[in-house]
């Protein structure tokens, strides 16, 4: 196997983080050689700039709310990935899922897959905030709208999410990972893996299947 530090992102969120602990943060990074490095959007062009070109950088949209106008959100994203961002996080519309306005959820993940073209989205759905109903609802229509990813919340639980996306990935080409705080999920092929902490490059993981 490949080693694990490739398929790790490393994460800055705090929003009292310095340029100082910006730089601190990218060292580590490098030294490390993670797959990846996610900072707050304000960042991103300085943390393209200290990275090498094969090191990702990611960052987040309507964070951490979700409560942003779609074209908020799209305009987000398409400036992040302007300035070298490669992968976006973005989290869900909470209140409108709550409200049951699936189509309004499904519209706005859809407008951002697109908005961002090749780029990789995935959507955080804050599941310690919702039914078993809702979370299914929320991974149905991420699998539905063309997000790549699949991540609960700092503090979910996967179970349930994973069983929806298993049913809908046994049908679909290629993969949809479900991440959390303690561990990732990968449904490949039908099947799923599991890591210990946040994973990235999962289509080429070889681990046994657990």
């Amino acid at each position: 196997m490949e080693a694990i530090n490739r398929y790790i992102d490393q994460t800055i969120l705090k929003p009292e983080a310095t340029e100082q602990d910006i730089v601190a943060f990218c060292e580590g990074v490098k030294i490390y050689r993670f797959y990846a490095a996610c900072v707050n959007p304000c960042w991103v062009t300085f943390v393209r700039a200290e990275l090498p070109p094969d090191i990702k950088v990611c960052s987040v949209v309507g964070f951490p709310l979700g409560a942003s106008s779609t074209r908020a959100k799209v305009y987000a994203a398409t400036d992040l990935i302007e300035n070298g961002c490669d992968e976006i996080d973005m989290v869900m519309n909470i209140g409108k899922l709550k409200s049951k306005d699936f189509r309004y959820v499904g519209q706005e993940i859809r407008t951002i897959v697109r908005a961002i073209s090749n780029k990789v989205l995935k959507v955080i759905i804050e599941a310690c905030l919702l039914t078993d109903e809702e979370k299914k609802a929320a991974a149905r229509i991420i699998v539905e709208k063309g997000a790549h990813f699949v991540k609960t919340s700092t503090q979910g639980r996967t179970g349930l999410v994973r069983q929806l996306v298993y049913g809908s990935c046994r049908h679909k080409t290629g993969s949809t990972l479900i991440k959390s705080k303690m561990h990732a999920q990968i449904c490949q092929d039908g099947m799923f893996w599991t890591y210990p902490t946040q994973y990235q490059g999962f289509s080429n993981l070889p681990l046994d299947n657990s």
